[in-house]
């Protein structure tokens, strides 16, 4: 096969796929409350320019190929200038964004913090969250997931803290806590969608409160900011934070599991 139909099908097969890769990225179903990345504080995305970007730079590749023997000199200085003039302003719009989040950013750069936690309701500890789906190794966003693993992972700046609180993370993961209601979905497809006040089995009305290891006793101790909580920004878990988020009609920390 001749070199340069071989190149051009390469080229097509990369923009077929890079255009997929677009559609998937706007397709995600999370309708989200917080902000989902650093990105969003932007006008644009420097990562959907540069995927807009590449895919121009195939088409014009690809049509370059093909029309090689029948462009004019013009119109070959064209197609460079346009390659040129698009792949440099992406380049300086990357780095001057980038500089600019790490300056608002309240974690003041990349940040890397933990938390485990432990998901209760009405005395049964709940163990089968939805877990993250091949290929990917991780549910939630880049900024906020998990892997399957019931701890809570930032992995990136953080802009604003309200994005990365207990109410962001079950949101990213594609449930929701706020206002003493709480929905996550399950492995099994079925959803834990509970509200302040509904019964548990015992007939008496529960409420979701949540509980935060002092590292220092041991002991689990209630803290009244639920949704509103951010986690301690540290990787490892001791000093990191250790929670129980539990729907009961009793009160007091879960024991056991």
């Amino acid at each position: 096969m001749d070199k340069k139909i071989l190149f051009a099908l390469l080229a097509v097969a990369v923009f077929l796929g890079a255009s997929a890769q677009a559609h998937e990225i706007s397709g995600e179903a999370i309708e989200p409350i917080y902000s989902e990345a650093p990105a969003d504080y932007l006008p644009a995305d420097p990562f959907q320019i540069a995927l807009y970007v590449f895919i121009l730079v195939m088409v014009l590749s690809v049509f370059s190929i093909f029309f090689q023997d029948k462009m004019p000199e013009k119109a070959k200085k064209i197609v460079f200038i346009i390659v040129v003039v698009t792949v440099g302003l992406t380049t300086l719009y990357a780095a001057a964004t980038t500089v600019y989040l790490n300056v608002i950013s309240e974690s003041g750069g990349p940040v890397h913090w933990h938390a485990d936690f432990e998901l209760w309701v009405c005395g049964e500890k709940i163990s089968n969250l939805k877990a993250a789906e091949f290929p990917s190794n991780k549910v939630g966003t880049a900024v906020l997931h998990h892997h399957d693993d019931y701890r809570m992972h930032v992995e990136g700046l953080v802009i604003s803290k309200e994005d990365v609180s207990l109410s962001a993370f079950f949101n990213a993961i594609g449930g929701e806590f706020i206002n003493g209601h709480f929905r996550t979905k399950l492995e099994n497809g079925e959803w834990i969608d509970k509200s302040d006040g509904e019964t548990c089995p015992d007939g008496k009305p529960g409420k979701w409160r949540l509980y935060a290891k002092n590292h220092a006793t041991g002991e689990f101790e209630e803290n009244t900011e639920l949704e509103d909580y951010v986690i301690k920004p540290f990787f490892t878990i001791t000093p990191g934070d250790y929670l129980k988020l539990a729907f009961d009609s009793t009160g007091g920390a879960p024991i056991g599991g």
